[in-house]
């Protein structure tokens, strides 16, 4: 995963040139999208997302969600939701 990690966030500078990416570890799905908007789902189909994050920032909610730091990841200010559906765009 380490490899992966690497291969994934070297040398993107722009969140335009980001790869789409989604990981799970079972329960909670984690989504990189290219505009820089991270997703966050669980089994009970509660949707959170963020956006406008810069790629250093979306490097470390990949890093604590691959160490499996879910409480870390749940202390982030998501916005609840599903942007489609809260009018926000």
């Amino acid at each position: 995963m380490d490899n992966t990690l690497n291969d994934v966030f070297l040398d993107i500078k722009l969140p335009e040139i980001l790869p789409e990416i989604s990981i799970t570890d079972g329960v909670f799905h984690f989504d990189i999208v290219k505009n820089g908007w991270v997703y966050l789902e669980d089994d009970e189909h509660h949707y959170y997302h963020m956006k406008d994050l810069e790629v250093e920032k979306i490097r470390q909610l990949w890093e604590c969600f691959h160490e499996g730091n879910i409480d870390d990841i749940l202390a982030e200010p998501w916005i609840e939701g599903i942007p489609a559906f809260n009018g926000d765009r």
